[in-house]
């Protein structure tokens, strides 16, 4: 190379080590360590259990139908069930509208972080169309009631919510 009438070499001037990699090479690596931290998150994705919400999940879309108007039924009610939470006593007690003579149905005790710790109660009311049940066995955190009855031969759902303390 010509400069100012001089000639300069410039290899003699620049320390190049052999080792230092070409920038097609470090393009490669990170490819490479992209492709490989992908997989293994596809991998323990993989491993990952995913508990369904209900086991029968087919059978209930298909009774959907069903849900939808006792839905339509329990928005049609005067007064509508009311659930109440007594933390001292450890009771939860529901409530039901007093102008049905006849009550019948049940209620699924769900709780949404842990599947196995679901039941379900009969529906059983006293004269006062109270009914309550105990929650000293259940564990603390958040519990939904899904309440499916049947007043005078009409068919009603209501759900509602519960935190254990």
């Amino acid at each position: 190379m010509r400069f100012g009438g001089q000639f300069y070499d410039l290899s003699s001037r620049i320390a190049f080590n052999r080792t230092d990699m070409n920038w097609g090479w470090k393009i490669a690596l990170l490819y490479g360590s992209f492709v490989v931290m992908m997989l293994t998150l596809v991998f323990l994705c993989t491993q990952q259990e995913i508990p369904l919400v209900t086991e029968n999940y087919y059978e209930k879309d298909l009774n959907y139908e069903e849900h939808i108007q006792r839905e339509a039924n329990s928005r049609t009610l005067t007064t509508d069930i009311q659930v109440k939470y007594n933390a001292q006593s450890q009771l939860v007690t529901l409530v039901f509208p007093n102008n049905f003579e006849q009550l019948e149905g049940e209620i699924l005790v769900f709780r949404p972080s842990a599947e196995g710790e679901d039941f379900t109660l009969p529906i059983a009311v006293n004269e006062k169309k109270e009914m309550f049940f105990g929650v000293s066995e259940m564990r603390k955190g958040f519990w939904k009631l899904k309440i499916n009855w049947q007043g005078d031969k009409k068919i009603f759902y209501k759900e509602a919510a519960v935190v254990v303390m």
